[in-house]
């Protein structure tokens, strides 16, 4: 029995040393992750009202620079909506490249626009955030804030805030 784990623990270490443990290349790539957001963009009131949401993006770390590979919205019923960039550009001024201590906003209002007939068929969605990092540090930092404004449906002219609430994205995949 002494023998065989002699055996053993040597054939372990010489197939360490003959090739890098996979967790080793996950750290030369850095760590990132996947978060899942809720999200809304309609139309409520007849065209009176609008819903919609800010994601809001943070980059908490010293010296680590995080990237949002892709986004990717899905309607209530799975239909992918948008995959940025993918198959859709992220909208313009969205930095989905945050150094240090860097934020960045993503509105529906870039993705879906003001008029009725460019918003979802449902209002309630899922929202798939993919990200990487440079090296190992903190996670990806994501909130969404649902905001309800009043809005001419005449004109399209946004009017007073009417509700606004707050929610924290999860994390359902981290690469440590």
């Amino acid at each position: 029995m002494h023998i065989r784990s002699k055996l053993f623990a040597s054939l372990a270490v010489s197939l360490w040393i003959a090739s890098p443990p996979a967790f080793a290349q996950e750290l030369e790539r850095g760590r990132g992750g996947t978060l899942a957001c809720g999200g809304t963009h309609g139309f409520q009131l007849g065209g009176n009202e609008i819903t919609f949401t800010n994601y809001n993006f943070r980059n908490f770390n010293e010296s680590t620079t995080i990237t949002i590979d892709s986004i990717t919205i899905y309607d209530a019923d799975g239909t992918v909506l948008r995959n940025m960039p993918a198959a859709d550009p992220f909208p313009p001024g969205f930095n989905n490249n945050l150094r240090p201590h860097q934020s960045s906003t993503l509105s529906t209002f870039d993705i879906f626009g003001n008029a009725p007939g460019t918003a979802p068929a449902t209002t309630a969605f899922q929202t798939i955030v993919q990200w990487s990092a440079s090296a190992r540090g903190l996670d990806l930092f994501a909130h969404m804030a649902r905001q309800d404004l009043g809005r001419d449906a005449a004109t399209g002219n946004l009017l007073e805030q009417r509700a606004r609430s707050l929610f924290r994205c999860v994390t359902i995949r981290s690469i440590r």
